[in-house]
């Protein structure tokens, strides 16, 4: 799973650089490819070993006991009894384990990025400011054809729609939109483009671990507490950036200072 975190990392990023993502889908599968091979395989299964020998972990797999048939006792086979060699430890965890988890983690890659999404990602990206390929017409085709804008009325718009925003301070997608859409009559097709680019790059990451943390919050010794409490550890929980960086002795200190007829001495 290590060798997929930095990708998962990226794509889940506010600010994802859907170029930059888009090789390094290429390059995580292309990784994961060679990792299927046996001598990949008995570099990992030594690993493996030493570090249950080191932590005194057996991990041979009991081997399954195998004995003849009563109904056939008394009676001569001509044909085999289905006896077969046993695979060592090291076969049995690589066919049954190993390869499967590469096999189905190549196949969602696969799945979820083919040539198609990648060169839309690729196409998005001639949208953001600091691309070097920003407003480039013949990169953008992909992604107009893609939602059926007229790449002709896009090619007549980009040039000038370019040199109206020279000069101009411009970090993200956001900002070219905000000083488009003023001229949205003069740029129409550009100013679509722009609105399907920032709601296709939206990510729902951030809500969903904000969903997930829910379950730690409300937890069956804070059923009783009132809205107000709940709202307000929910809001630390979301957001966390600025909640890790509160300096809690002074949160204590202003406390303590606020009633000095406590009975609990804080410090």
């Amino acid at each position: 799973m290590g060798m997929t975190k930095a990708l998962s990392d990226q794509l889940q990023k506010c600010d994802i650089v859907l170029a930059v993502a888009a090789d390094l889908v290429v390059s995580t599968a292309e990784t994961l490819k060679g990792m299927r091979s046996d001598t990949t395989w008995k570099q990992m299964y030594k690993y493996i070993t030493d570090v249950a020998k080191f932590h005194n972990i057996d991990i041979e797999l009991p081997k399954r006991r195998r004995c003849r048939p009563n109904v056939i006792e008394g009676f001569v086979s001509l044909e085999s009894s289905g006896q077969r060699e046993c695979l060592d430890n090291s076969e049995v965890i690589k066919v049954n384990i190993y390869f499967p988890v590469l096999d189905v983690m190549l196949s969602e890659i696969d799945r979820r990025f083919n040539q198609v999404n990648l060169d839309l990602m690729k196409s998005l990206q001639a949208c953001h400011p600091t691309s070097p390929n920003f407003l480039d017409p013949s990169c953008l085709n992909t992604f107009a054809s893609m939602y059926d804008l007229n790449t002709d009325f896009l090619i007549s718009e980009c040039m000038p729609a370019k040199r109206t925003l020279q000069g101009k301070e411009l970090q993200s997608v956001v900002d070219v939109f905000c000083q488009i859409l003023p001229l949205a009559t003069a740029f129409p097709t550009l100013k679509r483009l722009l609105q399907i680019s920032l709601t296709i790059s939206v990510s729902t990451a951030q809500c969903e671990r904000s969903f997930s943390a829910l379950k730690r919050i409300k937890t069956y010794l804070r059923t009783t507490m009132v809205e107000q409490r709940l709202t307000d550890i929910a809001l630390l929980s979301i957001e966390r950036d600025l909640s890790c960086s509160i300096n809690l002795e002074e949160v204590v200190t202003a406390f303590q200072r606020k009633d000095k007829n406590r009975t609990i001495v804080l410090y």
